[in-house]
């Protein structure tokens, strides 16, 4: 098994195209970082890919850009992960933890623990959803459109909402802000975006989407906020929005939900999203 470095994130997707293509929906996470890495350097301007090659052929394979955790690919071969990890260990890299698809993810978390000494903490379960039609759904009051300047104020104060509820262990640890995250979001230029649910003059929900790739489009962070929920504003607005992408001619959306609650899971699910796999996020402390 040999074990390629790359620092040039579009070295890194030339190199690694049909392993990660191959399962758009599994790898969707770290090919929508990576190639926001090459178009938007601004974004990520530091870039670190392992890739597995079992006599040429790549079959497993893990970014960084640093400081955020390391993401792994799908993979077809399970006896790529400890050479992976040796890999990235003599590469002298701090690694805060991983996220990856199980059973591989588990696997890294077990043979980074046996290398470094590390304890592994496992803080989010992910479903990993694929939709390529979008079912009947009834709506709710209101209509979809593109969020604005004019929103700005109401979006970050969602966003940080989200990240609460969502992902604890980021609000804690002062991760990216979430004035910066929606700034890059209404940018025109950065092919992603946020999309929110009118009713009448007033905000009721938001959904964001990141830069399409491979012909699919990641949605989220969705996020209405606690006096709006129950009425389904959260259903009607990813509904329209991926009614949206796929009538632009998008081969799927995709999306990753929490699986701790199932209300965002049924919900998703009534739209038509099909779960493909599951995503596990690790911590690694000491």
């Amino acid at each position: 098994m040999d074990i390629t470095r790359y620092r040039d994130p579009a070295v890194f997707l030339e190199a690694t195209g049909e392993l990660l293509t191959t399962s758009v929906a599994g790898n969707q996470v770290l090919l929508g970082v990576a190639a926001m890495a090459a178009d938007q350097p601004d974004v990520y301007p530091e870039f670190e890919g392992f890739v597995a090659l079992d006599r040429g052929t790549p079959v497993l394979a893990a970014t960084q850009t640093p400081p955020h955790n390391f993401i792994l690919s799908q993979g077809s071969k399970g006896d790529a992960v400890r050479p992976l990890c040796e890999a990235i260990a003599d590469a002298g890299l701090e690694v805060p933890g991983i996220l990856g698809n199980r059973p591989l993810a588990d696997r890294f978390a077990r043979v980074w623990a046996d290398l470094t000494g590390v304890k592994p903490t496992e803080l989010l379960r992910q479903g990993v959803f694929s939709l390529d039609r979008v079912q009947d759904v009834a709506t709710a009051a209101g209509q979809m459109r593109d969020a604005t300047e004019g929103d700005r104020e109401t979006l970050i104060d969602w966003w940080e909402g989200f990240v609460a509820e969502a992902h604890p262990e980021m609000a804690a640890h002062g991760s990216s802000s979430a004035a910066e995250r929606v700034d890059l979001r209404l940018d025109p230029n950065r092919g992603q975006g946020l999309s929110v649910w009118v009713v009448g003059d007033r905000l009721a929900s938001m959904s964001g989407y990141s830069p399409p790739v491979a012909n699919s489009v990641r949605i989220g962070p969705v996020y209405t906020p606690p006096p709006l929920r129950g009425k389904g504003y959260a259903t009607a607005l990813v509904a329209a929005q991926s009614r949206r992408f796929l009538a632009e001619g998008r081969e799927r959306c995709l999306l990753h939900t929490d699986l701790a609650n199932p209300t965002s899971n049924a919900i998703y699910q009534r739209i038509g999203y099909r779960k493909v796999a599951e995503a596990v996020e690790y911590r690694f402390d000491g």
